[in-house]
């Protein structure tokens, strides 16, 4: 864990208690289609945690939707890394990404590596020891650069016009969806005339292959309307 506070507290708690239990957090609780380059340190968490008699884990990440942030790859690394913390999260990445994408698997692959790349030498919270990436940031955080959205999109355009079947197309959108949340998030501005058409796409893909049969529907409803209301108001400047 990069907070030294809290890696401190449980080696403390490690020296008086055999059996520890972990409630940790690896999602954006505020974006929970955020684009999120944290991956890298489920393996050393876990074996932090293991190394300090943390016997259980619950790892509170994406609820209740199957399109948030690479929800799937994040349960299945985790997964293994509950059973063998000493396995490496860039290998368990890579096998999992051969092994599900097809044809489309080496531009999967090659978005996760640009995704990673966000990651690094970010500046910390010296009172938290927390960078960017932590349970919460805001679509304007400094890692969400213009450059990175554009090569994804670059990336997840040549994915989808090589995708082998309906269902790998259907994924590839799935896992567009962040792209295309951080550009409606950042508005108008960022996206110049192609807001609209940008939330038009969004609400379609996610009804169709995300929202179906998400339990609290009415809030995706209010975030469209919201968004549509910048559209309008973007169009009646413009």
């Amino acid at each position: 864990p990069l907070s030294r506070h809290y890696r401190d507290e449980l080696v403390k708690w490690s020296k008086i208690c055999k059996t520890i239990q972990v409630w940790d957090y690896s999602a954006n609780h505020s974006h929970f289609l955020a684009p999120l380059p944290n991956m890298h340190t489920f393996g050393p968490d876990m074996r932090f945690y293991a190394e300090h008699n943390v016997k259980g884990v619950f790892m509170q990440v994406i609820p209740r939707i199957t399109g948030g942030e690479r929800a799937a790859m994040r349960a299945w690394v985790l997964a293994k890394l509950f059973w063998s913390p000493d396995l490496n999260v860039r290998e368990l990445e890579l096998d999992y990404i051969w092994g599900t994408w097809g044809v489309v698997a080496p531009l999967m692959a090659e978005y996760t590596a640009l995704l990673h790349a966000q990651a690094d030498d970010r500046p910390l919270d010296p009172t938290t020891g927390s960078g960017h990436q932590g349970c919460r940031f805001a679509m304007d955080a400094p890692f969400l650069t213009r450059a990175f959205v554009d090569e994804a999109t670059r990336i997840f355009d040549a994915a989808e016009a090589a995708a082998e079947s309906e269902n790998i197309r259907r994924r590839v959108e799935r896992a567009r969806l962040p792209i295309l949340y951080v550009k409606l998030m950042r508005g108008p501005d960022f996206t110049g005339d192609s807001y609209g058409a940008l939330i038009d796409r969004f609400e379609y893909t996610a009804r169709r292959v995300v929202f179906h049969d998400f339990p609290v529907a009415g809030l995706f409803d209010l975030t469209i309307s919201t968004l549509c209301s910048d559209d309008e108001v973007f169009s009646a400047i413009g």
